[in-house]
């Protein structure tokens, strides 16, 4: 440490004889050594949590989507977000087989939006009127029930229309899953039904 002051110093001073003949000089404290550290362990080390990773890797594949998809992607997040803190709120309030289907339909959202959205352009894409319906029933049902962030003091008729706009966004979320896996059917019954050349020849139905 001492040295390292020596040096600064030495350097301070060959940098004024230099100033003295019309240089633009750095000038320097020998005593900024001390205010100089490598790790300063007031601060806390910040820890990366799971939602972070899932925030890095959502917005990765965000940054290569088109427009229509990423839109449609923020949606859907956004939408799964919302069925959550409903899900928190509506425990006590609504009955056991309703909790069942808004955690599918939670579960759906969750593996559609964060597990390898960017393979999912097209059908973001194709989906995006779906998704443009079912994320403004949920900022519907946000604006009217979820905002309030409790629903101990509703009304039996406020509480009823909580549910009711809660099975919108469920229904809306199963009929998209459904939407998806008929698609995949009906794609791969096309593949199946087009002749495939094998050498040359086209494949003869059995």
């Amino acid at each position: 440490m001492d040295y390292i002051k020596k040096t600064l110093s030495a350097s301070k001073e060959e940098s004024d004889k230099d100033g003295e003949g019309g240089y633009e000089t750095f000038q320097a404290d020998a005593t900024d050594i001390d205010s100089l550290t490598i790790i300063d362990e007031s601060v806390p080390i910040i820890s990366v949590t799971d939602n972070d990773l899932r925030e890095i890797q959502m917005e990765s594949a965000t940054g290569i989507l088109t427009g229509h998809a990423k839109v449609s992607l923020i949606f859907l997040s956004r939408t799964k977000e919302l069925l959550q803190v409903a899900a928190e709120l509506g425990r006590r309030h609504l009955n056991v087989k309703q909790m069942e289907t808004v955690d599918e339909a939670i579960h759906f959202l969750r593996d559609y939006v964060e597990v390898h959205p960017e393979l999912k352009s097209r059908e973001l894409e194709r989906l995006s009127v779906e998704i443009d319906d079912i994320f403004r029933d949920a900022e519907y049902m946000n604006s009217r029930h979820l905002s309030q962030h409790s629903l101990e003091n509703l009304s039996a008729e406020k509480l009823s229309s909580f549910s009711e706009d809660v099975g919108k966004v469920v229904r809306k979320a199963e009929f998209m899953k459904k939407k998806l896996l008929m698609d995949k059917d009906e794609g791969k019954g096309e593949e199946e039904g087009q002749g495939v050349l094998q050498d040359g020849n086209p494949r003869l139905e059995s």
